[in-house]
């Protein structure tokens, strides 16, 4: 059952429903092969996917970041699977995060309380 609100729609729990508008998501990946100070093309094939929709980087010393709207992190990470392997990775390592949202059974982080 899917609950109609101003904020969307969300399922029985008041969390958004999976492919409504679920806010802003984080998401860090890392490609491979990796090259300290050398990115490569396929590193760069990686960071252009997000960064040609629009997308803003952060590229780290070891990841690189990006925030947005689900849907669009999707797009952007299709383009980035295929563009980045055509041009040389051999791995890709993805983290995605919807950040204030926990389940309802984890542990409390210390600070929480």
């Amino acid at each position: 059952m899917l609950i109609d609100t101003p904020g969307g729609v969300n399922d029985p729990t008041g969390q958004p429903a999976i492919g409504t508008a679920m806010g802003i998501v984080h998401i860090e990946f890392f490609v491979e092969p990796f090259s300290e100070g050398s990115p490569g093309p396929h590193v760069e094939a990686a960071i252009a996917a997000f960064e040609d929709l629009g997308i803003a980087t952060d590229v780290g010393p070891f990841a690189t970041t990006a925030a947005g709207e689900p849907e669009r992190l999707a797009q952007a990470v299709a383009v980035m699977i295929r563009d980045a392997t055509q041009a040389g990775a051999t791995r890709i390592a993805l983290r995605l995060e919807r950040p204030g949202l926990e389940p309802p059974d984890a542990p409390a982080r210390a600070g929480d309380e």
